[in-house]
């Protein structure tokens, strides 16, 4: 081989192999590029899995308090239901009762301790004095009663509001409600449990 060919064959084994490296090169490149591809679409995929996961708690967190809100909606309706009903039914005994035990009932609430303190801090303040429409023949009995407790100035007079039974007071301007509505309604919070109770037993029967 002569010395140009020499050199020929140098020169084409230098391209060849700064090609190669060059091919080299590109193909790493081009590696890398797809690595860092991968992972960007990846972690797009992770972080969109991670963002309809998040949803997905979200929603079944919403679904869980509107139904837990819709139990307990249903719940408080039908306690007012039940203490309606309790109510209705121990008002209607209430007023029931023979005129006697009426009268007698009545006379041991003027009898009350916050009756009676009031009444010594106002000795001479008028005394108003109602009763519900079924209850009317009992005023004269209970005013006479008020007197014989030194209360010269007593009579009956119209509240304005009707209920059931009981009996309404009014010393100068303070007023006393002791009528079965208002009884029944302080009743009302030491009712709650039982029928809570009442209820739940229904559901899980």
């Amino acid at each position: 081989m002569s010395g140009l060919d020499k050199v020929k064959a140098a020169l084409t084994a230098r391209s060849e192999r700064e090609a190669e490296a060059l091919l080299d090169a590109a193909r790493a490149a081009s590696a890398e590029s797809d690595r860092r591809e991968n992972e960007r679409i990846e972690a797009e995929e992770r972080g969109l899995r991670e963002r309809l996961e998040t949803q997905r708690r979200q929603l079944l967190t919403r679904e869980r308090a509107n139904l837990a809100l819709e139990e307990r909606k249903s719940l408080l309706a039908r306690r007012q239901e039940w203490i309606g009903k309790v109510f209705t039914s121990a008002a209607a005994e209430l007023a029931q009762r023979d005129p006697a035990t009426k009268l007698a009932a009545y006379k041991r609430l003027l009898d009350r301790e916050e009756l009676a303190a009031e009444f010594a801090a106002q000795p001479d303040t008028p005394v108003g004095l109602t009763l519900a429409a079924v209850d009317y023949a009992l005023y004269e009995p209970l005013l006479e009663y008020l007197r014989s407790k030194g209360r010269t100035k007593v009579e009956a007079v119209d509240e304005g509001s009707p209920f059931t039974g009981g009996l309404k007071l009014i010393i100068g301007a303070i007023r006393f409600d002791y009528s079965n509505e208002e009884w029944l309604a302080r009743r009302a919070g030491q009712l709650t449990p039982e029928i809570d109770g009442i209820l739940r037993g229904e559901e899980q029967g």
